[in-house]
């Protein structure tokens, strides 16, 4: 069972303290939310929202937590855009007021989970168009991603804050080449990359090097792929990577018959039940199934500068 924060349950002398009817509703919000009851769960948040106890000018934490709360459970819930909303909301609250030293803790951690959850429902509500500028989400996972290091020994907190989740890497590097910040958004793939590998996941550690050659591409005219770009890997899961790869590095060339034969192949059909599940945003496995879709699912999302020298379609 997940514990509720002790912040939502202790409030200052000086604040208006929660009925015993909120804590009731908070209490059973988040049981609901942690045992798969997500719209359940909504439902008593957004009760405990109207208890003057939690209103922006006397708990902008507590406020802040459950909106982070009710974020998480309409992500759950698949609707991106209310999460969005949410998680909006929460990073408002949050950084509304200056914490005390004891809160300090608390509302990064708070304040972190807001801003990563932030940036993965904008995803959610579309891609490649979210509803805030790339450069902006870049901008909040950034904080978020660093904000999620606690140690206090780390020279650079959004690596250690990366090499936690790697997969946070892999969504900083999209949104930077989104924003067409080609050369950092290649630093973050490259990142992923080690990150993975660390980690053993030499498939996603494959992707981000993929990723992070694509956007060196994108940042240099003058940059020379390495021959593995060229190269499609065969019997291996990492093949449907390769392939784009190697379509992208070819026709940036000018080789379109050898692009266009890189980008032939029967696209994988979706398990039985995937093709109707909604997805929670758009992560380094939900781009991995997009390159498997095939080549129109690449071009969705290719920037304007290769498509430029994209062979015509067949």
């Amino acid at each position: 069972t997940m514990a509720i924060p002790n912040v939502l349950l202790s409030p200052a002398p000086e604040q208006i303290t929660p009925t015993a009817e909120t804590i009731s509703t908070l209490q059973a919000g988040v049981s609901d939310l942690y045992s798969a009851k997500p719209a359940e769960s909504v439902a008593k948040l957004r009760k405990v929202l109207e208890d003057p106890a939690f209103g922006a000018d006397n708990d902008p934490l507590g406020r802040g937590s459950i909106y982070r709360l009710l974020g998480d459970a309409s992500s759950v819930l698949v609707k991106h855009a209310e999460s969005y909303g949410y998680y909006s909301s929460a990073v408002d609250s949050l950084t509304g007021y200056e914490p005390s030293a004891d809160d300090a803790v608390t509302v990064n951690s708070e304040l972190s989970l807001s801003l990563i959850g932030k940036t993965r429902a904008a995803y959610g509500v579309g891609v490649p168009s979210p509803p805030s500028p790339p450069s902006s989400l870049a901008k909040d996972l950034e904080r978020g991603i660093a904000l999620s290091c606690t140690s206090d020994y780390e020279d650079d907190l959004l690596l250690c804050g990366g090499n936690k989740n790697p997969f946070l890497l892999w969504e900083l590097g999209r949104a930077r080449r989104d924003a067409a910040s080609y050369s950092s958004a290649a630093d973050a793939f490259k990142a992923g990359k080690e990150a993975f590998k660390r980690q053993g996941d030499n498939l996603r550690s494959y992707l981000c090097s993929c990723d992070e050659v694509l956007a060196r591409m994108e940042a240099d005219d003058g940059y020379k792929p390495p021959a593995s770009a060229y190269e499609i890997v065969r019997d291996s899961p990492k093949e449907w990577k390769s392939r784009e790869l190697a379509f992208f590095a070819l026709a940036r060339d000018g080789r379109l018959s050898e692009a266009e034969k890189a980008a032939t192949f029967e696209p994988e059909q979706p398990s039985k039940g995937k093709e109707e599940e909604a997805k929670r945003g758009w992560t380094l496995d939900d781009d991995f199934d997009r390159i498997k879709s095939g080549r129109k699912e690449w071009e969705k999302i290719a920037s304007e500068k290769l498509r430029e020298n994209l062979p015509p379609k067949a």
